[in-house]
């Protein structure tokens, strides 16, 4: 494969537990380090893909994507990995959460009584086709964005049990019937995959199932570190979850013009730091049931 011939899509993770599993998706696999992360290189049948670590935070998000846009041609990019939800939010462990705002924390003017946004200070983030953006970025979705996201709607979805890399299906009220009637008893799959396959037909039970849902996101440097700070950051902003890179990624990609999704599965609380009661598996493993769909649609794309 050759990367300067262009990358259909590079897919980014701040870690390689949430973005590492997507390789075994790829032929032609090449992995080699990039400016002190990892990348791997590869394709799915006519799809050239980038996957790749940015390193934990905003200044690693930003460096790392900056870097990638300038040496390799990439058509879109998706940052993908686990969030932590807010509890007044709509969203629980396990479910996922497909970026349509991204909130910029920790921006702006801190004072005794409180964060005062970016505007009061009246520098923009970003100037992007004549918008001055100061305490958010909009969604910057081309046609082949806007294609891949409206394959996974909001909604109920569910995958198969044992299988780290399988597609998360729709669950409408017929598919949720089915579910309950087959069960466990019938549900039987095996603890290894069968490689370079994308497994179809899944018969669920309820601990299969999760949300998807469409909405706002914040980007922090600092983690809730309790649920009293947790949420006041869901007071201030009305965002669904808070993760440490997304906003750099999507920022750095306005930047240079190209198109960027952003899609993390729920791992735990915002506010709760206990890691034993982390699903971090779990929700990487929701969040790249819908990445499955995406791709396979990209590659219909391209046909």
């Amino acid at each position: 494969m050759d990367p300067k011939a262009g990358i259909d899509v590079a897919i980014l993770g701040a870690v390689p537990q949430e973005v590492g599993t997507l390789s075994d998706l790829l032929e032609s696999l090449q992995t080699f380090p990039f400016r002190g992360q990892t990348i791997w290189l590869g394709k799915v049948a006519n799809l050239s893909v980038l996957l790749g670590t940015t390193g934990l935070g905003k200044v690693n998000a930003a460096i790392t994507t900056a870097s990638l846009l300038e040496h390799f041609p990439i058509a879109q990019v998706w940052n993908v990995g686990c969030a932590g939800a807010y509890p007044e939010g709509p969203l629980r462990v396990g479910d996922v959460l497909v970026t349509e705002k991204y909130f910029c924390g920790d921006e702006g003017v801190l004072t005794q009584n409180g964060v005062l946004p970016v505007s009061a200070i009246g520098i923009p983030l970003l100037i992007d086709n004549g918008e001055a953006l100061f305490d958010h970025l909009p969604r910057r979705w081309n046609r082949q964005c806007e294609a891949v996201i409206g394959k996974t709607p909001p909604g109920e979805y569910c995958q198969n049990q044992g299988f780290p890399l399988s597609r998360a299906f729709s669950l409408n009220a017929e598919d949720r019937s089915r579910a309950r009637s087959f069960g466990a008893q019938n549900h039987q799959t095996s603890k290894a995959r069968p490689p370079k396959e994308f497994t179809a037909n899944p018969r669920h039970s309820d601990e299969d199932v999760f949300t998807v849902i469409h909405g706002p996101s914040l980007t922090v440097s600092l983690a809730s570190g309790d649920p009293a700070v947790a949420s006041e950051r869901f007071r201030r902003y009305g965002a669904y979850a808070e993760n440490m890179e997304g906003s750099a990624v999507i920022q750095t990609c306005l930047r240079f013009h190209v198109p960027a999704v952003e899609c993390r599965g729920m791992s735990n609380m915002a506010g709760i730091r206990a890691k034993e009661t982390w699903q971090m598996e779990m929700s990487i493993a929701h969040c790249h049931g819908l990445v499955i769909n995406w791709i396979e649609t990209l590659k219909s794309l391209k046909l």
